[in-house]
This record gives C-alpha cells, structure tokens and sequence, in this order.
C-alpha cells in the first residue's frame, strides 16, 4: 500500500503576486524551482497552518496581515506569503488559525499573495497588498 501523494490543496497565485512568481520564473529559476518545491510540499499537508513535514517552517503573519501565514523557502531567503481559502457551496471563505476544517468544505485552496525576499516581504508592502486583496 503506498500513501497518497497527490496535493489535497489546490495551488492558486493571486493577481497581486503574479508578476512576482513571472520574475522569479524569468530569472535564474532556482528560486522559483524552491518555491515551487516549498508549496507542493505545503499543498499535500492536511492542514498548511501546522503541517507535518518538519521542513516546512509555517508561521501566522500577526501585524502586517492578520490572518495570512508565511512559509521559508529551503535553499533562499525568501518568503512566501499565503492565504488559505475555502469553498462551502457557493462560499468562499479565508480560514484563519482559530478556525477548523470541517468536513463540508467543498475545495481547499492555497493562494500565494506575496513572494519575495525576506527583507522586503514584510512591512509597508505587505499591508498595501492586504488591502488591495480584502
């Protein structure tokens, strides 16, 4: 019997942070390969907020973005902003870390909202993103 490998989260990138992923893609690619890496690794968590995989340092953002989590990539200093969104019928609905996954959810979806290096993720940029997105 082998375990289930396939992601249980669907992976979406919001339009805010599109341009990022391209650039990263664009460039190098080693940093979107690690990203990438990162949130497939994330997407096959059971719960994103606290997952399993010891390699996967998660953390709620409590000032900048109440509500939205960020990851570490492996091999560079960048974070990966994120949050996670649920859809029950025909609601979407953004899951912060006091609520639970319940069994009528009907999609889970990661929706990367920032991508970039750890010195300029957070702060001022952040909080704009934040509220363009709600």
């Amino acid at each position: 019997m082998t375990a289930d490998t396939s992601p249980r989260w669907l992976l979406t990138v919001h339009d805010e942070a599109a341009a990022e992923v391209v650039s990263l893609k664009n460039g190098s690619g080693c940093e979107y390969m690690d990203a990438r890496n990162v949130l497939l690794a994330l997407a096959k968590e059971t719960d994103p907020r606290r997952p399993a995989n010891p390699h996967l340092n998660v953390c709620s953002i409590e000032y900048d973005a109440p509500g939205w989590y960020r990851v570490k990539t492996w091999r560079y200093n960048m974070r990966i902003v994120f949050r996670l969104l649920v859809r029950r019928g025909r609601k979407i609905i953004e899951l912060h870390s006091s609520d639970s996954l319940e069994a009528d959810i009907d999609e889970f979806a990661i929706q990367v909202t920032r991508v970039a290096y750890r010195s300029c993720v957070y702060g001022w940029p952040l909080k704009v993103r934040r509220r363009k997105i709600h």
